[in-house]
């Protein structure tokens, strides 16, 4: 996934188009971006192939300018501190290719990881509604004081909160929003019957 978008960065609009594309199909066929490992990367290392990318480099480096891309992940996930074994190698792997801020929701926080950004939930039966009424001040600060190049959002529903900020930005980065499934149908299946306004 790191390469992915680090190469979507790179390149053109045309192999742009292609990369992200192929990225949502696996996405969707796997139905949860948290349950990719191997298969994704197998699949994205192909498709740099085929696109005709260079070499991969080497960890930490990147053909924009010799640094890693900052790239900023947006979701409603509920993170601990200190990460599970699982989750940090995940977010290691992926710091090795990028410059990480994520954005999530807090849970047991017992220490403190600069790549984090949490926020303290609210009350249940305002949990959902005030994590999304909070994004747009949240990943407002973090373009400014982190700059990403790149905002990937977990959901629709994100990028939707997360288009306030962006579209005030200085120098508005690139948004990324991942799909599992068709959201408009998904909406009807779970969560707050709200969403059901999103729902076909």
């Amino acid at each position: 996934l790191a390469d992915c978008i680090r190469r979507t960065l790179e390149r053109g609009r045309d192999e742009r188009d292609s990369l992200m594309a192929e990225l949502r199909r696996i996405v969707v066929d796997e139905h949860s971006l948290s349950t990719l490992s191997d298969r994704l990367v197998t699949h994205l290392g192909e498709l740099a192939g085929r696109a005709g990318a260079e070499p991969r480099m080497s960890h930490g480096g990147s053909a924009l300018d010799g640094r890693r891309p900052r790239v900023l992940f947006v979701g409603d996930s509920d993170f601990d501190l200190p990460l599970p074994p699982g989750l940090e190698r995940k977010w290691d792997a992926v710091a090795r290719e990028l410059d990480v801020r994520v954005i999530g929701r807090a849970h047991a926080v017992r220490s403190e990881d600069p790549r984090f950004r949490l926020v303290p939930q609210a009350p249940r039966p305002f949990r959902g509604l005030g994590h999304y009424v909070a994004l747009p001040v949240i990943v407002g600060r973090e373009l400014r004081s982190f700059r990403p190049e790149a905002i990937v959002t977990k959901s629709p529903f994100e990028a939707f909160a997360v288009l306030p900020a962006r579209s005030m930005a200085r120098n508005r980065p690139r948004l990324l929003v991942e799909l599992h499934g068709d959201w408009r149908t998904a909406a009807r299946l779970y969560g707050s019957p709200v969403r059901r306004l999103f729902a076909r």
